[in-house]
């Protein structure tokens, strides 16, 4: 049998498997993080796109556009042969129009215009109240 008498060497070879044992916890880690930032993006957009298709029940009037059925061929046909038959120029105008009322713009017009100044009024009135009947002297009868 051969006899080991110098072990000099076992240290760093311990050392280097350590590093490579977390080296690949590391990466995969790194792998299901972005894995799960990337499944959660999609769940995001999946769910934009349902609450969107929902709310074009209420959006899309025939001055703006059609809707159909998704699995009806006949239906989308008569949809765009009814566009392609109307004054398309006009829709499009239409539909533009009511495109900008949700634009970034008019919203934020919108919030810090009306929004925010009323509910600020709202609040000043509130305290205002508030500090007036605090001021009020209690009247025992």
């Amino acid at each position: 049998m051969i006899a080991f008498e110098r072990e000099d060497g076992v240290a760093m070879v311990i050392a280097m498997i350590a590093v490579l044992l977390l080296t690949a916890i590391g990466g995969a880690l790194i792998l299901t993080t972005s894995s799960e930032t990337i499944i959660a993006a999609h769940f995001r957009d999946n769910l934009e796109a349902r609450y969107a298709a929902g709310a074009m029940i209420d959006r899309v009037t025939n001055a703006i556009g059609r809707l159909g059925p998704v699995d009806d061929s006949d239906a989308m046909a008569a949809n765009i042969l009814a566009i392609w038959n109307s004054d398309r120029h006009a829709m499009s105008d239409q539909a533009r129009e009511h495109a900008l009322q949700f634009s970034w713009h008019h919203s934020m017009e919108a919030l810090f215009g009306r929004v925010y100044p009323a509910a600020f009024a709202r609040r000043a009135a509130r305290q205002t109240a508030a500090e007036a009947s605090a001021a009020a002297p209690l009247v025992r009868a």
